[in-house]
């Protein structure tokens, strides 16, 4: 329908009405309904033509409709610019928003609007974001994916620069539908438009502004001319003013979230955003989505504290008790909330930017809140709403209850059945944050450890596993006190191929010293567990030399830590030497540039292996020097743990169970430090006796137990245990409760301390 030299002039006959039923979405374009056209030609004005109803005119009743009514037809198919989901479209209107496609794009040589165009293709565009139907009919159609991209080319190819109106509608467009536009990079195309538009962007205004920057960051367009602007001072002391007092709810939501995803926006942009919430009270017109977006920003930049656990907080205690706050919102807000409290507790500040060192108070989040966000994440669960009980939401809710340590029994549970419904769809980012949090809350569900294992396995084999998730998985498998033959060789393999790529400097692996010292920590406390059920196999090896642990080989799998922590101890004294890979320099590191905290679990690992190895056989040959300097490290880490630890010796089980030995007459120490560097303090050391025998005795209260299985050791009192015992101290565990039992009868109390003592 093209002609250079002659005008077209097309009559609607309107489209073929059909019913629904009789097509299939699956079908070819081809088989679609067409709209019927009756082309005319005539020859064209010598002068003076005029575009709307002369070059290109469509009738609908008698009536001629210009380009704009051919853009406003468009609109109205797609849903007349709602944000509301809605339902498919039917096959009809996306027949006939096909056919209206190819009749403006037939007239892309002749003087259409760049208006029109942008129209279209905005209203496309979205449309297309929610009606698979209408997306994949674009994509399978040559010619209307051929029309679509040349309308945007048409604009692109203009001398004449973007309005703002059209900036924000193009690059929407391709934020809601980047594979319609041309070439397989989206950013690319998203900094073309940008760089079209450079000039517009002093008068975009708040939404236009607003909605630019969400455009961009959804495709990851870093480095552009708009962020380029929003780093200029000149151009921020001149656009900001007019924005005051000018934003909507949407609007600052939208910009803090590009902000923080982006990464780019200068001080003085967010010093205007949170002011604009904090002074306009914002948050209470913002919806649940726009809180969300709104707190992960803040959270992920390390800013606004005052607003995210002040008025933000509010506002969702409010959409709570509205029951407008879904589970996706629910665990958005508690993540960003738990991890800018960890990130503060860690560092005492975030980034610099806040905070005044390791005193300053860290923020708290209401409990009113937290129960709000309880209630509400049972009911999604128990209602299983498709779209709202998925791998992501099941995980973030778990993960987020954990940090913020608000444990409930029967919601972990409830999320542990629901995930065993689905654990193929979860992914390794939604499996370990799972563990995570039921290894942080001390919850045990032997049944979705056990998928969850089997799942981890089948995604080593396929090599979608990376370091940092093995970390975590390895981690909250000895936490739980958990022994599998079959993940524990899947988890050791990455190790071993990170740790050696990663001695060769190969730039593939991004390897850091948490992520060390979780997997050796990890995998030893696998094997503790496992040599503490009295479990017993065989090893194998492949054909591509990789190792394959059968059965329940706990022996096999000490000699396969025994491996790790010697690429483990040698990959830290890299560090040591060169600075790489390491954390930056902790207050424990003692000037060897190394974690503290990575280099205890690592010595204490190599403690515990010399302890499980079998009888007879000698521990892994590791450099004296480099030992000597991990463990002079985890001396100071201990010393730091021992001073912030100390325990008020004034009540409680642990000054009762001290006061009681005194009075029999044994030598205590009360939370001792052992000769060798490197252990953790023991709650009281008792030594005496004919040959002078030293015993740790352990106070152990709830938190050394499963939370659901009283009985059962966490992995990490387990670890505790073999570590004291392979420094040559015999160990005697009090419950709390079983202190409580005899501590009332002094001859129960001598009883007890008499057997305990000398057996």
């Amino acid at each position: 329908m093209r002609s250079s030299s002659r005008a077209l002039r097309v009559i609607w006959k309107g489209p073929l009405r059909t019913q629904e039923s009789s097509f299939s979405s699956l079908l070819p374009v081809r088989s679609v309904p067409k709209t019927k056209f009756a082309v005319e030609r005539k020859k064209p004005p010598a002068v003076n033509i005029n575009p709307f109803g002369r070059d290109l005119s469509l009738k609908s009743q008698g009536k001629e409709l210009s380009y704009e009514d051919v853009a406003a037809r468009i609109c109205k198919l797609c849903g007349g610019g709602s944000d509301d989901d809605g339902e498919e479209l039917p096959l009809s209107v996306c027949a006939e928003l096909l056919q209206l496609l190819n009749v403006l794009s037939a007239a892309s040589d002749l003087p259409v609007p760049s208006a029109v165009l942008t129209t279209a293709l905005y209203h496309t565009a979205k449309a297309s974001k929610r009606s698979t139907r209408l997306r994949n009919l674009l994509e399978e159609d040559r010619e209307g994916l051929s029309g679509f991209r040349s309308m945007f080319m048409t604009i692109m190819a203009r001398k004449t620069a973007l309005t703002p109106r059209n900036l924000s509608s193009l690059a929407l467009s391709i934020a809601y539908a980047p594979s319609l536009f041309p070439g397989d990079k989206p950013h690319e195309v998203m900094r073309s438009v940008l760089k079209k538009g450079k000039s517009a962007m002093k008068v975009l205004g708040p939404q236009g502004l607003a909605n630019t920057a969400y455009a961009a960051a959804v495709v990851g367009c870093r480095g552009s001319a708009l962020t380029e602007k929003l780093q200029d001072d000149s151009f921020l002391r001149e656009v900001l003013p007019s924005l005051e007092g000018q934003l909507s709810p949407q609007n600052c939501a939208n910009l803090v979230w590009a902000l923080a995803t982006l990464g780019e926006g200068s001080e003085r942009v967010w010093t205007f955003v949170e002011k604009e919430i904090g002074e306009r009270r914002l948050s209470v017109r913002m919806k649940s989505l726009e809180i969300a977006s709104t707190c992960w920003a803040f959270s992920s930049a390390c800013r606004g504290e005052a607003l995210l656990f002040g008025p933000l907080q509010d506002a969702s205690l409010m959409r709570c008790r509205e029951r407008q706050m879904g589970l996706q919102e629910v665990c958005t807000i508690m993540g960003a909330m738990a991890k800018r409290i960890k990130g503060k507790s860690h560092t005492g500040a975030c980034n610099g930017r806040e905070g005044s060192g390791v005193g300053s108070a860290l923020p708290r989040v209401r409990s009113d809140l937290l129960s709000e966000f309880l209630e509400r994440s049972k009911e999604a669960l128990l209602e299983g709403e498709e779209k709202m009980v998925t791998p992501v939401n099941i995980s973030g809710s778990v993960w987020g209850f954990a940090a913020l340590g608000y444990v409930d029994e029967r919601f972990f549970l409830l999320a542990a059945e629901t995930a065993l419904s689905n654990m193929t769809a979860f992914r390794p980012s939604e499996l370990s944050a799972l563990l995570w949090g039921f290894a942080k809350s001390r919850i045990f569900d032997e049944s979705l450890t056990q998928a969850a294992a089997e799942r981890v396995v089948g995604l080593c084999r396929e090599g979608l596993i990376s370091v940092d998730h093995a970390a975590l998985l390895a981690w909250s498998f000895g936490c739980l006190g958990f022994w599998d033959a079959d993940v524990f060789g899947a988890l050791a393999s990455v190790a071993v191929d990170a740790l050696q790529l990663q001695g060769e400097r190969h730039a593939a692996v991004n390897l850091e010293a948490r992520d060390v010292g979780n997997l050796v920590w990890g995998l030893t406390a696998m094997c503790v567990a496992g040599i503490s059920s009295d479990r017993k196999g065989e090893i194998t090896h492949t054909e591509d030399g990789s190792m394959a642990l059968m059965k329940s080989d706990c022996e096999a799998g000490v000699r396969l830590c025994g491996w790790l922590i010697d690429l483990a101890s040698l990959w830290l004294s890299r560090c040591e030497l060169g600075g790489g890979g390491s954390q930056g320099e902790s207050e424990s590191g003692g000037g060897f540039g190394l974690d503290g905290r990575v280099c205890a679990q690592v010595w204490q690992s190599y403690c515990v292996f010399s302890l499980l190895l079998p009888t007879g056989e000698s521990g892994v040959e590791l450099r004296n020097a480099r030992m000597d300097s991990l463990r002079q490290i985890a001396g100071l880490e201990m010393q730091r743990v021992h001073r912030s630890s100390s325990w008020e010796r004034g009540g409680g089980a642990h000054y009762e169970v001290y006061k009681a030995l005194r009075d029999l007459g044994w030598s205590v120490e009360v939370e001792a430090m052992v000769d060798d560097l490197g252990l953790p303090p023991i709650d009281l050391l008792v030594k005496g006796g004919d040959e002078g025998a030293r015993v740790a005795v352990e106070v152990d209260g709830p938190t050394h137990f499963m939370r659901n299985f009283p009985d059962r050791l966490t992995g990490k009192t387990l670890f505790r245990n073999h570590l004291l015992k392979a420094r040559g101290l015999e160990v005697l565990s009090i419950r709390t409760e079983q202190w409580d039992r005899v501590s009332r009868c002094p001859d129960l109390i001598r009883q007890f301390f008499t057997k305990g003592l000398t057996n």
